[in-house]
């Protein structure tokens, strides 16, 4: 638990993390929702879909206080998953009554950054790769050129 804790404060990882679990748990306590599963069922069933223990044990409380009659707003602002505008929606939801809609709608728009952040990600370390390929190349010419030259100046 440790590791993944360690892995949210990273500054790449911990977005792309957060931003993952938001979907996955958005998505599917919004799935459960249209079922007509209950609301605590549900959430239990949507933190057990989140890969990372540490979010899960977070996700965990948020059961905890629907229990003792709290939102799902306070229920999940009282965790460190959920981002505010996260938040904002859900309470939107909540308050329109179309929860597993506004869910869904979360789902989708933190499913889309986690693309354009993976995305983005990829572009930064694309030029590095290459420059890297690149030095492992010329190291290679000048490990079979240099005893080469070597050999010729031993000659002359």
């Amino acid at each position: 638990m440790w590791w993944e804790r360690l892995k949210m404060k990273l500054p790449v990882s911990s977005h792309l993390l957060q931003d993952s679990a938001v979907a996955l748990f958005s998505r599917t306590l919004g799935l459960l929702l249209e079922a007509g599963i209950s609301l605590l069922a549900s959430v239990e069933v949507a933190a057990q879909a989140v890969p990372n223990r540490y979010l899960v044990s977070q996700l965990t409380r948020v059961s905890e206080s629907l229990r003792n009659g709290q939102s799902l707003y306070d229920s999940l602002a009282s965790t460190e998953v959920f981002p505010q505008l996260a938040l904002d929606m859900v309470r939107i939801g909540e308050n329109s009554a179309n929860l597993p809609g506004m869910l869904t709608e979360v789902a989708d728009f933190y499913d889309e950054r986690l693309r354009d952040r993976i995305q983005m990600l990829v572009s930064l370390i694309e030029p590095v790769i290459i420059i890297f390929i690149g030095l492992v190349a010329a190291a290679m010419i000048l490990s079979i050129y240099l005893p080469i030259f070597n050999i010729i100046r031993i000659t002359r």
